[in-house]
């Protein structure tokens, strides 16, 4: 319910269900707080491992008290990133994924995927060089952008625009796209998966 407050908590209890329920450890909770439209505070906690990664805006970002830092490096090719992919009926959008991924695959130095909040995780603390997903919703990836940039990523829809959050009783479902990265990656990121643009 809106109370009018300029301030709300979006929260998703237990990411990554599937893998939950399939007995896998990627999972965790993930927790926003918005001022506006705009997330200041985030945290994604990992239960299995208990690590706790938390980010204020302008405030930087942690895991278990600790500083993160994304990668700084500005090679695809040293890198595992990760790219999120889930069925979807529209055979044209799962042939243009697939189109994505394989131009990856030939820059970086694997394709991983967990489809959950540890992906993100690992970006922010420099285990994973980016971590991309084409449909998403605001609870998967509002800490995530804060806790990204925090640690000195670059986070945008896959088009390379800044992700702008809907907040409104009618968008609660709405999609997101996501690249999240280590800034140095992220324009090579760009080209990579849009070709025919960058050549323009």
């Amino acid at each position: 319910m809106d109370r009018g407050s300029e301030y709300t908590w979006v929260v998703d209890p237990l990411d990554g269900t599937s893998n939950f329920a399939a007995g896998l450890p990627w999972f965790g909770v993930i927790i926003a707080l918005f001022e506006g439209e705009t997330p200041i505070l985030g945290g994604m906690y990992l239960p299995v491992d208990q690590q706790l990664y938390l980010a204020e805006a302008g405030g930087g970002a942690t895991r278990n008290g600790e500083a993160l830092r994304v990668t700084a490096s500005t090679d695809l090719s040293e890198h595992l990133v990760v790219y999120s992919f889930d069925f979807n009926e529209d055979e044209a959008k799962t042939r243009a994924e697939m189109e994505v991924m394989a131009s990856l695959s030939r820059e970086v130095r694997n394709i991983r995927a967990t489809n959950s909040l540890v992906d993100y995780c690992y970006v922010a603390d420099g285990r994973l060089g980016a971590a991309m997903n084409q449909a998403t919703k605001i609870w998967d990836i509002a800490a995530a952008r804060l806790l990204i940039s925090e640690g000195g990523g670059t986070v945008t829809d896959i088009q390379g625009q800044e992700i702008r959050f809907d907040l409104s009783a009618q968008a609660v479902n709405d999609n997101y796209t996501i690249i999240a990265s280590g800034a140095g990656l992220h324009q090579a990121l760009l080209k990579c998966i849009h070709p025919k643009s960058s050549k323009k």
